[in-house]
């Protein structure tokens, strides 16, 4: 019998699947990776816009109207959203 003929008789004799077997040992522990960053806020800007300081609730695209977003501090006042 031909190696292709062999195979598809093979494949056409499967049964029905049966069920799982057992869950198999644990593996062993992996190495360690690499360090994480620090967990400090990191944002980038140039601070040309000086600072924002937000008193009352309101969008962002309201209060920056010539597209510098390059704030040097951002403050929100407390109760108050920003959008």
């Amino acid at each position: 019998m031909k190696l292709s003929m062999l195979l598809l008789a093979v494949a056409a004799c499967t049964g029905n699947t049966g069920p799982a077997g057992p869950q198999g040992a644990m593996g062993a522990m992996g190495s360690a990776g690499t360090m994480g960053s620090d967990g400090q806020l990191r944002i980038y800007g140039d601070g040309s816009q000086n600072d924002l300081m937000v008193n009352a609730s309101g969008s962002l695209d309201a209060l920056v109207t010539d597209g510098n977003w390059q704030f040097h501090d951002v403050t929100i006042a407390a109760n108050e959203t920003l959008t």
